[in-house]
């Protein structure tokens, strides 16, 4: 019997699995595969992402310069260049593809999008500007008030890192990353008590009965920190 083809979504889902498995051979044969069952557009772009994970760069960069041609207005698209640009170590392109989808009608999430791709360039300060303007449309979002604190603390602005991300902890008292967060920025400015504080609180919270894995990661760091010796001032 014949088997029936498959279309370009089955393709795609069968590169994700042995990208996961690490047969990486066998996730790029059906990546290609992919592009040539008619993709639709977002077919495209999560074929573009594997290519991207495959290191395939240049192979990415041809479906996503055709889809940016074809689609001038999609920021989101621009900001897919921008992280493949970031991935090649093209920095002049990538902040010339953050420009323009700045330029355009970003959404929150392509406002986040663009605050991670400038993140990865090591440029924390335009990072914790993206965040700021998603922190003013929505400041009950502990969200976005955490990741422009660790923007801030990248640049340099530690207080106001401490600030919002103890603001972030008010608004959403169960949320671990938090207080993982604001531990090791206490302990970073040698406020080793507060840190074992952060860390105590955030494991008595319920949410840290669920997330097994975040609460190991505290756990393991507040026992580093409290391990370390003091050190005594002269």
């Amino acid at each position: 019997s014949v088997e029936p083809p498959q279309g370009a979504g089955y393709w795609i889902t069968t590169s994700e699995g042995f990208l996961r498995t690490g047969d990486r051979a066998s996730a790029l044969t059906a990546a290609d595969r992919a592009v040539h069952s008619n993709p639709a557009v977002e077919d495209q772009r999560r074929i573009a992402g594997l290519y991207s994970e495959l290191r395939e760069y240049a192979k990415s960069s041809v479906l996503l310069d055709a889809l940016a041609l074809s689609r001038p207005q999609d920021a989101g698209l621009l900001i897919d260049q921008a992280r493949l640009a970031v991935l090649k170590r093209d920095r002049k392109r990538a902040f010339t593809a953050l420009a323009a989808a700045t330029a355009l009608k970003p959404s929150d999430e392509d406002w986040s999008r663009i605050a991670q791709a400038y993140q990865d360039l090591s440029e924390p300060a335009h990072a914790a500007a993206v965040w700021k303007r998603l922190t003013a449309r929505h400041p009950d979002n502990a969200s976005y008030l955490h990741d422009q604190a660790v923007s801030e603390y990248a640049s340099g602005a530690v207080d106001s890192a401490l600030r919002n991300l103890r603001a972030a902890q008010r608004l959403a008292p169960d949320r671990l990353e938090t207080y993982l967060t604001l531990g090791y920025v206490y302990s970073a400015q040698g406020r080793r008590q507060d840190a074992l504080a952060a860390y105590d609180q955030g494991l008595a919270r319920p949410s840290a009965r669920v997330d097994a894995a975040l609460r190991a990661l505290i756990l393991e760091t507040r026992r580093d920190l409290a391990s370390t010796p003091v050190r005594r001032k002269h």
